[in-house]
């Protein structure tokens, strides 16, 4: 696929290959990107609103809270991704969408 098929201007193409990354257009709206920060805060935390605990956790509190947190399948542990805030209800994350 090229760059023309996907949207990117000769601009940005450009500015890829003289910069060697390229910022794409904005995926979330700030109540959707409120929402998801809160709820990747609650799993890093260990509170797991489904009940469900992520496949595999590579940081828990108390670890530096600089170093990599990578969590495998967090998001079977929070309503929020699996529906609440993106299906207009309320997930209990603080955003509700209308």
């Amino acid at each position: 696929m090229s760059a023309a098929e996907i949207g990117i201007s000769e601009e940005a193409r450009s500015r890829f290959e003289e910069d060697g990354y390229w910022l794409g257009p904005q995926l979330f709206d700030a109540g959707q990107r409120e929402a998801l920060a809160y709820a990747v805060d609650e799993v890093n935390a260990g509170r797991y609103e489904t009940g469900r605990e992520p496949m595999a956790c590579f940081w828990s509190p108390g670890d530096d809270p600089y170093a990599l947190r990578k969590v495998d399948n967090w998001r079977c542990a929070t309503r929020c991704w699996r529906g609440g805030c993106w299906r207009r209800r309320p997930c209990g994350c603080g955003t509700s969408r209308s």
